[in-house]
């Protein structure tokens, strides 16, 4: 006799494309066949996952078609069964495995279009917490920006494309009922997107490559001054201020600290 662990870890395995065979003999058909009970499992599991994915990769689904997209979640699910009951933190690896595809070669930009929509998808649901305004840092003596370290909200992140994804991601979202007003010209360039959500949207913003190695030192601890020393190694003439009055007014951080402190300072 099977173990309950045992079973369950079968069951799962077939509702997620497995062989049905596996319990077929330990099901009583009462003029269903035990195949067509199964099936029924999967067929559902498969419709609720497939939903979930549609739902947060709405414009890749819009670009590939309905159709290719359930072909390609079905496949996404039996390689990547969800980790978690929350189906809104399922999918981070379709990216991944778009690009795996061998008939996606032909849209080279359709695997940072998905990672755009998760990270989208993600800051949507990140945790709550109240941005640090700019004038949050009006009072900061120039002595401590050396150590000034910003704290990113949760829901900050930062991507960037060779392709413009984001003119893709607006041209193509499930509210857009027309393309004609885009002109997307996959040879004009990439992008460098820093995604936020100072209130309850999640917004995106631009910048050039430059802007972009700031924003990124700063999201992970660089303290502010060695990041725009960075930041200006790449372009010597940089002014850092509209970069970070963007980030600011975008809800990017959610405080700062003055790091070496015995007390570390905060925000108010």
């Amino acid at each position: 006799m099977r173990q309950l662990a045992e079973l369950q870890s079968t069951f799962g395995d077939i509702v997620l494309g497995g062989d049905v065979a596996q319990l077929e003999n330990l099901i009583i058909a009462d003029g269903i066949p035990a195949s067509q009970r199964l099936a029924l499992h999967r067929n559902n599991t498969t419709i609720l996952l497939t939903d979930a994915l549609a739902a947060t990769f709405n414009v890749v689904s819009r670009l590939v078609g309905d159709e290719f997209f359930a072909y390609a979640a079905r496949g996404f699910i039996r390689a990547h069964p969800p980790k978690s009951p929350a189906l809104f933190e399922y999918g981070q690896e379709f990216a991944e495995y778009l690009e795996a595809m061998p008939e996606t070669a032909q849209l080279p930009y359709l695997g940072d279009v998905a990672r755009l929509e998760w990270l989208v998808n993600d800051a949507f649901h990140a945790n709550d917490k109240k941005p640090l305004p700019i004038e949050g840092m009006v009072f900061i003596e120039e002595d401590y920006y050396s150590r000034l370290v910003l704290e990113p909200h949760p829901a900050f992140r930062i991507i960037n494309s060779p392709y413009p994804i984001g003119q893709i991601y607006h041209a193509n979202k499930n509210d857009v009922t027309s393309t004609n007003e885009y002109e997307i010209d996959l040879g004009s360039g990439g992008v460098c997107l820093a995604i936020m959500r100072p209130g309850v949207d999640v917004n995106f913003v631009e910048f050039d490559k430059t802007g972009f190695v700031l924003a990124k030192e700063l999201a992970i601890g660089t303290p502010f001054n060695l990041a725009i020393e960075i930041s200006q190694k790449y372009s010597p003439d940089f002014d850092p201020t509209a970069t970070l009055a963007a980030l600011l007014a975008g809800g990017a951080f959610s405080g700062f600290h003055i790091s070496g402190e015995q007390n570390e300072i905060q925000p108010d």
